[in-house]
């Protein structure tokens, strides 16, 4: 009978020879059960970070002068809309800060001023709109309104009767607008028949006279 061979030294040296046939990469050696997890990690550092493989996101378009402007009105629009006046006059603003031509922002920041009873405030923002468009229907009717408060009748009629022949052309606000016209008149009457009466004193002027001079004799 043939003994068998001693199972001990033979492991020892498939062992021996699996650790020579492992293959080397980057300095490491490379696992013989290759998954693709162990083939990523073997081959790739694993002091890299993950933030050097990130692709850079493009940045947003820049917005055009037009486009920051009206959006800033939108938010103008939104604080308005909730009440807080003071915030939305600051919205109008910063849209001047962009264009100082627009009417819009002029009228709408008119607005607010009224809200907040800054009459001097809105008279002139509205005087601003109506540069650019005379006819802006909105603007002579909001500073009519200031004009009122102010006490400025007269120039607050004028302003209405401007905003009625310019509605008139677009058809549009006239009921507004008349009644805005009637109350002023009422408001010009009523200013007139308080204003303090005072008396005149009225002295005739005499007529200045003059020394009645012969006319020449007449020659011989």
């Amino acid at each position: 009978n043939i003994a068998a061979p001693s199972p001990g030294p033979a492991m020892e040296e498939d062992e021996d020879e699996d650790e020579e046939n492992t293959p080397v990469i980057n300095g490491a050696k490379m696992s013989m059960t290759r998954t693709p997890a162990t083939i990523v990690d073997e081959v790739v550092p694993k002091t890299r970070s993950a933030s050097a493989s990130r692709v850079p996101r493009p940045k947003p378009a820049a917005q055009s002068p037009a486009d920051r402007e009206a959006a800033e009105r939108a938010r103008g629009n939104e604080f308005f809309g909730a009440g807080e006046f003071a915030k939305a006059a600051k919205c109008y603003t910063a849209c001047l800060g962009i264009s100082n031509r627009s009417v819009a922002a002029f009228s709408n920041r008119a607005m607010c001023w009224i809200k907040l009873k800054e009459w001097r405030k809105a008279e002139l923002d509205c005087t601003l709109a109506l540069g650019v468009d005379p006819e802006h229907v909105k603007s002579l009717q909001r500073r009519a309104t200031a004009r009122n408060a102010l006490g400025m009748h007269r120039a607050a009629l004028s302003d209405l009767e401007a905003a009625v022949e310019a509605a008139s052309e677009q058809g549009t606000g006239l009921k507004a607008l008349n009644s805005d016209k009637r109350k002023t008149k009422e408001l010009l009457k009523s200013a007139i028949r308080s204003a303090p009466k005072r008396r005149v004193p009225i002295t005739a002027a005499m007529a200045p006279s003059f020394p009645v001079v012969a006319p020449p004799a007449p020659a011989p």
